[in-house]
């Protein structure tokens, strides 16, 4: 059997989703989110600058604003985390108003390869418009349309609404 690689991962998550049910055993796929840290005007992000993957920004408190509607979560993303982080600080406005106002964390999951981020962060943003019934706050687009058969391709392990869950419900 050839080794899979996230790249042909995703291709068999785009077959999938197409209505292709090629498997017959699904790939488990392990994922490990860091620690939560804050999210402020005093954090420095350099101490993962070196780290590329998947990030949940998310509010901290239990009320729930006209922000946090239904989900705690306000962005997934993916990307270089501390490269990323940086640039919301300066180019999402509201977001960081609102961090200034409630006690914002983030958590992130490592991931090395570009077709992982990409799977991990568009299951998240799938399974957020599921779970919560819309997209986390600050985000504007869903996740991929190819992305939709992940459930008979991949496990992921935790699921990604227990994730989902752990950071905003």
């Amino acid at each position: 059997m050839t080794k899979l690689t996230f790249g042909k991962i995703r291709k068999l998550i785009a077959k999938a989703s197409a209505g292709d049910r090629e498997l017959s055993r699904r790939i488990r796929f392990p994922i490990k989110f860091s620690n939560p840290r804050l999210y402020d005007d005093w954090t420095d992000f350099d101490h993962v600058r070196d780290e590329s993957g998947v990030y949940i920004i998310y509010c901290c408190e239990r009320r729930r604003t006209p922000k946090t509607r239904g989900s705690r979560i306000l962005y997934i993303g993916r990307g270089w985390i501390g490269q990323e982080l940086k640039h919301h600080k300066t180019t999402k406005r509201a977001l960081d108003s609102f961090a200034r106002e409630h006690t914002v964390k983030y958590a992130y999951c490592s991931l090395l390869d570009v077709d992982a981020e990409f799977i991990v962060e568009g299951i998240l943003l799938l399974e957020h418009d599921y779970v919560f019934g819309d997209l986390p706050y600050f985000n504007t687009n869903h996740g991929s349309r190819t992305l939709y058969g992940w459930h008979d391709v991949i496990s992921m392990q935790p699921g990604p609404k227990r994730i989902l869950n752990k950071y905003g419900g």
